[in-house]
């Protein structure tokens, strides 16, 4: 008997069926991601989701010390529930030899006004000073964009997106990232000191939401 086993996925969908859906691929010997959005598209006399691909994590090679996406090898799926939060979250970890890095993806919840959402949650902690830390996506064709440094605006026959830095929970430090872009590439990069000391903790912090 050949057991087919279930593709890790992190979901958030309202009621019409409009949202977006995160994939976790192993590719080699770590995870990458891919986002995907979904949209309800009106025909005469029917209606039909319809899904188009958005992003997809940069795939981070075995060598590279500061990869441009974390190199994620572990994952586990949670449910959370308490005053302050609610719903389906995946957890992955993975290192490098001077980094050791984590990342909580969060579905947002729809039972509201507020639109469907996945917030990733990233840290990395360093032996060594980074040469660079961030989080890397090709950008899939046949995509309307437009970017503001801050935020990143994705548009496609189903529907629009934003992808967005937020500030870190917890500190009173400022939003610590930014948005890089280029036409098929986006990076939310975490800024630092470069003559911080380590070991150092980097956090930072995004989301991709769609707009109504």
């Amino acid at each position: 008997m050949i057991v087919v086993a279930k593709q890790p996925l992190l979901e958030s969908f309202d009621s019409k069926g409009n949202g977006l859906r995160v994939y976790f691929d192993w590719c080699g010997d770590r995870f990458e991601h891919r986002i995907v959005g979904y949209g309800l598209r009106r025909f005469i006399g029917f209606s039909r989701v319809k899904s188009a691909n958005l992003l997809t994590s940069v795939a981070a090679l075995s060598n590279d010390i500061w990869p441009y996406s974390p190199p994620l090898q572990e994952l586990n799926e949670s449910f959370i529930m308490s005053d302050d939060n609610y719903g389906h979250v995946v957890y992955l970890l993975g290192s490098t030899t001077y980094g050791h890095w984590s990342t909580c993806v969060e579905a947002g919840d729809c039972s509201g006004d507020s639109p469907p959402s996945l917030v990733f949650d990233v840290a990395c902690r360093a032996r060594r000073v980074p040469i660079w830390l961030g989080s890397s996506y090709k950008i899939n064709r046949g995509l309307r964009t437009s970017c503001d440094g801050i935020s990143l605006d994705l548009e496609r026959n189903v529907g629009k997106y934003r992808l967005t830095t937020l500030p870190l929970t917890g500190t009173i430090e400022p939003i610590a990232s930014r948005i890089d872009f280029t036409p098929l590439r986006v990076a939310i990069v975490r800024d630092f000191n470069s003559s911080a000391s380590a070991p150092i903790t980097l956090r930072w912090r995004y989301r991709i939401e769609m707009l109504m």
